[in-house]
C-alpha cells in the first residue's frame, strides 16, 4: 500500500500517486496493425487507443522490404509519431547493405496521453527514385512499466527467408519484458 492510503470499514482510499504495482501487462484493446503493398514512404496505424492505466508505454514495431538504401531505419529521417508527438527509436536493423533488404525498427513513447490517435511512421528518403515496398507496422500499449528507455537492446538480421533468425537478450531487471 501507498503511504498516503487510508482504510476504513474495509475500504482503502488512495489520496496520492502510488508507485506501479503488479507485473508489466499488455492492454489487449490497444493492439493495432497495418500493412501496405503499394510503394510509399510512410505507413499509418489509424485509431490507436491508449487507455488510462498507470505507467504506460506505447510500443510501435515497423518493418519493410526494399531494394535500396531507403530501407534503413537507422537514418535520422526515419521517424514515428503518435498524434503528432515524436516517438523515441529503441532499436533498428537492416538485413543487408546491397540488393533487396529488410529493415525493422521499434519506437516507443513513455506515458502517452490517454485517448485515440494515429501513429505515422515515416521511412527515410535518400534521394533514390523509388519508394518503399511492402511496409508493415504494429502498435500496442504496455502498462505497469518503468518509465525509462530500454535497458538493453539486441537485434539480428539475415538475408535468407528459409532460416530462422535468432538472438539472445537478458533483461537487467527482474520482471523485465522483451519486445
Amino acid at each position: 500500500p501507498c503511504t498516503t492510503d487510508s482504510c476504513s470499514a474495509g475500504q482503502c482510499v488512495h489520496s496520492g500517486a502510488c508507485p506501479p504495482t503488479g507485473n508489466v501487462a499488455l492492454d489487449a484493446a490497444s493492439v493495432r496493425t497495418a500493412c501496405a503493398g503499394a510503394a510509399g514512404d510512410s505507413i499509418t496505424l489509424t485509431g490507436v487507443p491508449v487507455g488510462s492505466q498507470a505507467d504506460r508505454i506505447l510500443v510501435v514495431t515497423v518493418g519493410a522490404e526494399e531494394n535500396n538504401a531507403d530501407c534503413n531505419l537507422s537514418l535520422a529521417s526515419a521517424s514515428a509519431t503518435y498524434g503528432g508527438i515524436v516517438m523515441s527509436k529503441a532499436v533498428n536493423r537492416v538485413s543487408n547493405t546491397s540488393s533487396w533488404r529488410t529493415c525493422n525498427g521499434i519506437f516507443y513513447l513513455l506515458n502517452p496521453p490517454a485517448g485515440t490517435a494515429n501513429v505515422v511512421i515515416n521511412f527515410p528518403t535518400t534521394g533514390n527514385a523509388s519508394l518503399i515496398d511492402n511496409r508493415h507496422a504494429g502498435a500496442f500499449v504496455l502498462f505497469n512499466a518503468a518509465q525509462q528507455a530500454p535497458e538493453v537492446t539486441a537485434t539480428a538480421g539475415a538475408n535468407a527467408t528459409t532460416n530462422p533468425v535468432n538472438t539472445a537478450i537478458t533483461p537487467l531487471t527482474g520482471g523485465g519484458v522483451v519486445v
